[in-house]
């Protein structure tokens, strides 16, 4: 008896691609199933959370508050005080044409103004 050997290769390509195609479908079904078990455990989006995020980044960077300040506590101070937060900046420095301190002649021309002008100048500037 003798064995066709071209009837031979057609039950092995045949059977090859039996057993692949069995292959493929086994694996497509174990996706499917894996993919409806993880759909199954998602919990339904309502959105808020997708709300919450796109307000989160859109928020403005400050805000504007419209409430009346609190008052500010008044103290007392002395005048060496005053002098050395307020006057000091400018007077020790002689900035923008402030007169130093212990300089007669740039003061002479302030103090023939008079106390009245001079007390303005101290508190307005």
């Amino acid at each position: 008896m003798s064995v066709n050997p071209q009837v031979d290769n057609s039950v092995v390509t045949t059977t090859v691609t039996l057993i692949s195609a069995l292959v493929l479908l086994a694996a497509v079904l174990f996706m499917g199933a894996s993919l409806i078990g993880v759909i199954d455990n998602v919990p339904p989006d309502d959105g808020s959370r997708k709300q919450e995020a796109i307000l989160e980044r859109i928020k403005p960077v400050s805000q504007v508050s419209f409430e009346t300040p609190k008052p500010a506590v008044a103290v007392q101070l002395s005048g060496k005080e005053v002098y050395n937060k307020v006057c000091a900046a400018c007077h020790v420095a002689g900035t923008l044409g402030a007169p130093k301190i212990g300089d007669k002649a740039a003061w002479e021309p302030r103090f023939a103004q008079g106390m009245e002008t001079l007390v303005n100048h101290a508190i307005n500037g």
